[in-house]
């Protein structure tokens, strides 16, 4: 009987420990599920501040695109304007010279591209002196 008494004593023992490991595996579970759940809470915040801060990037590089869209077709048209005034300058020196050389009105008007009254213009007054 003592050993029967025993044995039922060692039973209920390994139930116990059984009791308690599966309470120690339960509170586990449940840790690590809490665990879990802060994780993605975590990931699902991260994620969405990044995308809030992709989007403002985003934002932000249009305007400096468009920003730098127009700053490229405002000295487009000023390289333009530049060019034709050298170009305009540039003709305008070579029938100057062309007058002092004794050319005249239509042959300078013909090689440069000015109008008849600056050609007039130039010859009168840069042509050889008549006398």
């Amino acid at each position: 009987m003592f050993i029967e008494i025993l044995i039922v004593i060692l039973i209920m023992a390994g139930f116990f420990v059984l009791h308690l490991e599966g309470k120690d595996r339960k509170q586990q579970q449940d840790r690590m599920i809490e665990f879990l759940e802060e994780q993605h809470h975590l990931i699902s915040r991260l994620r969405h501040e990044m995308q809030e801060s992709m989007e403002k990037m985003r934002k932000a590089n249009a305007d400096d695109s468009t920003v730098l869209t127009k700053e490229i077709n405002e000295i487009s048209r000023e390289l333009l304007r530049l060019s034709d005034e050298i170009r305009g300058d540039s003709l305008m020196s070579k029938a100057i010279d062309m007058a002092r050389s004794g050319s005249d009105v239509d042959g300078v008007v013909e090689a440069t591209g000015i109008t008849r009254e600056e050609a007039l213009a130039l010859v009168a007054f840069h042509g050889p002196k008549r006398g």
